[in-house]
């Protein structure tokens, strides 16, 4: 802008010369003057720097001659005609400067008629004047700006930092920042705004880190960490965090005094993007107030104004909502899991979308991925955010076209960060419809036909007459009764059995669902539920199998039905949708038969206690010529007859089979046992040397009490499969040895191989089948364990996992004992039997010496440890105290954390045992670790201990627990010798 306000002034004094001759010298000067300042020219510079003293001396002494103005007055007409020469050249060439000959000034000054100027000193005074006047404005401008500067710089008030459309100004803030590594408990965390400096004070928990380091687990170098102050409990860290990393997850790792780093896992810090205001704001000083430059505090006020835009997004309202959607996250099989429990659900419908929000009470869990767990790339993750309940929320959206359907989900551990991945998991997507579409259509029909015969609405029930579709079908449904499948929007409402009556057009169902967890049925939605009368309302009828069932009317088929369920559990009513299928509708032809629900009973009748009297003859045969099984002594010396086995007990497989025995044949002083497999696709079983062929059934001989090893043969794979089991089929007539106990207040099942089950640590030494008792443990101080001995150096480790937690008991009731003396049969998994053992309140290890034979099926009862233990896993300080003192400290092959377990590295350095501390069953939380340990643990095969050395009362009692060990190691004797010398 100067330069071109300069070669403005230069024009305008050129045209002025034009007509002021006396104005030529001024123009020529201040043309001088543009050039200088513009260019910088460097000829007249060096020009100047070069002259001689004397030549200043000569030149200082013309120029006060009066013949300085004659030549002042030539030189002043030669500068007015390069001054139009330039002017004239930047005009041709585009205001670009080009050296002038140097005879050109000589040639035009001799073609300037001489005129008389005013003198130079005049000419100076003017420039020295304006330059005077420009470098003073500089000045000021410079001193101005400086000081609005330091004002800036002094002005808390005038300070801030913007997040999104939040500014936070210079004052104390709080801010919810959250660890994922659960041994990095942060308690409280606090905030400090200071100019553009944001400054984050985090609390710990625990004194067990006292530094972190921001930044990733593989940085070499760690030494840029912040280091922890102790203020009692834990430590306080103190650092600034870059506004950009606020709404972002940052990871950091945990050091510990000793100097070692925590870098078995990635550790991150997850940082909101919100902060609250805290109460002792910063309120400025009256002398901050009258700032010398107030003009500077509307600086933030810019930056508020887009803070209104938010409140346009609420104003777009859902086409269709669900407050309570009822979701849950379901196995494979259709029950709940229960490792990531649901508490609340939503859904709200968006056009062609349905955004899904679900809450969890727990943190077992912090990732969602819509997928399948066998997926490669998770990237499209959803990480749950905490809430008001101690667990995650979740958001996402899926089309519309999911509603009703199942999405496979899947979910990834926040202790371990691993992805589950025992199988499938599956949440189904509520229906939702645009409410606008439905309503409309339906009443204005009605309302407008029958207008006259107002009254009888009742009967506008005739319009489920109206329904048309199952006259696509299977035609008019006629009056009678019908088996109706029933398709329903929730796995947790589950219809087992459908009866639909149909009478003068009018249809009525009767569902039987197969829980108890709802007691009251509703025609409607939820939301109509709630202010519904409670007349109105279905409640259950028991039947006489004790499951509820709900009588309502049914409008249509193969339309969905709102029904709202209430929930005893949770007190509260849930949204379902109900679809009766035309499809596959059988009639019933006869009234009694309606109750189909006997079928069922159909594999009651296999139930061992109840053989017939008819001797069995041993299985059609022939030699195993594979010699994959040998001959068994199958004599005894019991009576000929039909026994009932007074337990049999099987192990190997998958678990998906089950086999049973219903009776057991003595036939000339041998016996045989009649073996049913759950799947008649066995064929054929090899037993005892020989090859037996049948449908599943198979009498073939055996060795009483004693295991014995069958191979059954199944088609029912791709390709037939021989699998091996072992069977052990108990007479206690058969029996010679004593027993142990049992205990009416700890009663085990009907098919259980232990006397006694796992409420409560056995007083006694239990019956176990197969086994005898030889001798029990005596203890003096510890509560929270038993031993006994069997023979065969057997012995038989009892776990209180209840007494002295927050841990719910289990207890005996009613129903517990009729699930006791019911002979159930069980198709679930090892693993899925061994963790139910963790679950119990008491868990039973039977520990067994290397090569000892033990009865099959007791690994359904007890959690087998065989000897020799080698390697341990320990995550417990007692439990390593323990060991050292026995000087068995090279059997710890790895320590860690029971909240941290680090599967792999188990697996690598072959770990055959776990010992875990009793933290793990102090509350639910732990509790869910706990569960989740088992599971993992049960898959590769390694138990699991509990130290509950800690929790005993007083020094002796927790000295006592090195006899655990002693067992656990075959060092009995001198666990015992340094329990009595520590007494």
């Amino acid at each position: 802008m100067k330069r071109n306000s300069r070669r403005f002034l230069v024009l305008f004094l050129t045209a002025a010369m034009m007509i002021t001759p006396a104005a030529y010298p001024l123009a020529a000067n201040e043309d001088m003057i543009a050039e200088t300042a513009e260019n910088g020219i460097q000829e007249e510079t060096s020009e100047n720097t070069e002259k001689s003293s004397e030549q200043e001396e000569t030149e200082t002494t013309e120029s006060m001659t009066p013949v300085f103005a004659s030549e002042e007055d030539e030189t002043g007409n030669e500068t007015q005609q390069k001054l139009e020469a330039e002017i004239q050249e930047q005009e041709q060439t585009g205001g670009d400067k080009q050296e002038k000959p140097e005879n050109q000034s000589a040639a035009s000054a001799q073609t300037k008629p001489e005129k008389q100027s005013e003198p130079d000193v005049q000419t100076e005074s003017v420039y020295e004047t304006e330059k005077a006047a420009e470098n003073k404005a500089q000045e000021t401008e410079k001193e101005q700006q400086k000081e609005a500067e330091e004002i800036n710089t002094d002005s808390p008030i005038m300070q801030s930092i913007t997040v999104g459309n939040q500014v936070y100004e210079d004052g104390d803030y709080s801010i919810d920042i959250t660890s994922s590594f659960q041994m990095f408990r942060i308690t409280k965390v606090t905030a400090k705004v200071s100019g553009e400096r944001l400054t984050v004070t985090i609390d710990s928990g625990k004194a067990t880190y006292d530094k972190i380091y921001l930044g990733s687990v593989s940085d070499a170098d760690k030494s840029n960490y912040i280091q922890g102050v102790s203020y009692g409990e834990g430590y306080r860290f103190t650092f600034d965090l870059p506004v950009e990393k606020m709404g972002q997850t940052i990871s950091y790792v945990p050091g510990k005094p000793d100097g070692t780093w925590y870098t078995s896992k990635e550790c991150y810090l997850t940082v909101p993007s919100i902060m609250t205001k805290e109460d002792t704001d910063p309120v400025p000083t009256p002398e901050e107030t009258p700032t010398p430059i107030p003009e500077e505090t509307p600086l933030p006020v810019p930056t508020e104004t887009p803070a209104p835009t938010p409140t346009e997004i609420p104003e777009r309202v859902p086409d269709a909502s669900a407050d309570d959607a009822g979701i849950k996250l379901e196995k494979e099989d259709g029950s709940e899991f229960k490792m990531f429990v649901i508490t609340d659900s939503s859904a709200k419908l968006y056009g062609d979308e349905i955004e899904v929000t679900i809450s969890t009470e727990k943190r077992n869990y912090d990732k969602l991925y819509l997928g399948s767990y066998t997926d490669d790339n998770k990237e499209n993750v959803i990480i749950g955010t905490e809430n008001e309940k101690g667990g995650y929320t979740y958001v996402f959206r899926v089309p519309a076209e999911k509603g009703g359907q199942k999405i496979n989900v899947a979910i990834c551990a926040l202790s371990s960060g691993n992805w589950y991945s025992k199988g499938e998991l599956a949440l189904t997507i509520p229906v939702l419809e645009k409410t606008p579409d439905v309503t409309p259509v339906v009443t204005p029909v009605p309302t407008e036909t029958p207008t006259p015969e107002a009254t009888p609405t009742p009967e506008a029930t005739p319009t489920p007459e109206a329904t048309p579709v199952p006259t696509q079908k299977p035609g008019k449904i006629k009056d009678g009764k019908y088996k109706v499948n029933v398709e329903s929007s929730s796995a947790m409402f589950n219809i087992i059995n459908c009866e639909l009556t149909s009478k003068n057009g009018k249809m009525t169902a009767v569902v039987t669902l197969s829980g108890t967890g709802y007691d009251y049925l509703y025609v409607g939605t939820a939301a109509q539920a709630e202010s519904a009368d409670k007349s109105s309302l279905i409640r259950f009828v028991e039947d006489a199998e004790g499951k509820y069932t709900y009588t309502f009317p049914v409008e249509a088929l193969d339309r969905g039905i709102s029904i709202a369920a209430h929930s005893v559990k949770s007190d509260k009513w849930y949204d379902r949708t109900l679809t009766f299928k035309s499809e596959g509708m059988i009639k019933i032809e006869a009234e009694e038969p309606s109750r189909p629900a006997k079928p069922t009973e159909t594999p009651s009748p296999t139930p061992i206690p109840v053989p017939d009297n008819k001797p069995e003859n041993e299985s059609e045969h022939e030699t195993d010529l594979s010699g994959s099984t040998g001959s068994v002594d199958n004599s005894t010396s019991l009576p000929d007859g039909v026994y009932t086995p007074d337990r049999f007990s099987w192990s190997g497989g998958s678990g998906r089979t089950s086999i049973s025995c219903s009776k057991v044949t003595i036939s000339g002083g041998k016996a045989y046992a009649t073996i049913s497999f759950s799947s008649t696709s066995f064929v054929y079983v090899k037993a005892g040397g020989n090859k037996y062929t049948g449908a599943g059934t198979f009498t073939i001989p055996v060795q009483l009490n004693q295991n014995n090893t069958i191979i059954g043969m199944t088609t029912k794979m791709s390709v037939p499969h021989e699998i091996t089991y072992n069977i052990f089929v108990y007479l206690a007539a058969a029996d010679k040895t004593g027993t142990g106990s049992g205990d009416e207040m700890n009663p085990s099942s009907s098919d259980s191989m232990i006397s006694t089950g796992n409420l409560k640590l056995d007083e006694k030494a239990p019956e176990i089948i197969g086994l005898h008792v030889k001798s029990e443990e005596t203890l003096e101080h510890a509560e929270y364990f038993k031993i006994f001995h069997y023979e065969d150096d057997i012995t038989l480790l009892e776990i209180d996992m209840v007494s002295g937690t927050d841990r719910t008991a289990e207890t005996l009731n009613e129903e517990k004992a009729a699930e006791a003396a019911e002979n159930t049969e069980s198709t679930a998994s090892a693993t899925d039997t061994t963790e139910e053992l963790y679950g119990g309140n008491v868990v039973k290890y039977l520990i067994v010496p290397e090569n000892q034979e033990i009865p099959a099926g007791l690994d359904k009862d007890t959690i087998i440890v065989k000897q020799p233990v080698e390697k341990f896993y320990v995550a417990s300080d007692a439990a390593k105290e323990l060991l050292e003192s026995l000087n068995l400290q090279n059997v710890i092959a790895l320590e860690g954390e029971y909240q941290d377990i680090q599967f792999r590295d188990i697996i690598r350095k072959e770990c055959d045992l776990a010992l875990l501390p009793s933290d793990i069953l102090k509350d639910e939380e732990s509790e869910e670790i706990l569960s989740e340990t088992a599971q993992r643990l049960s898959l590769l095969d390694i138990p699991m201990i509990v130290d509950r050395s800690a929790d005993e009362k007083d020094d002796s009692a927790k000295t006592e627990w090195i006899k655990v060990y002693g067992v656990l190691m075959n060092c009995g004797e001198e666990a015992a010798q340094i329990y009595a010398a520590a007494k």
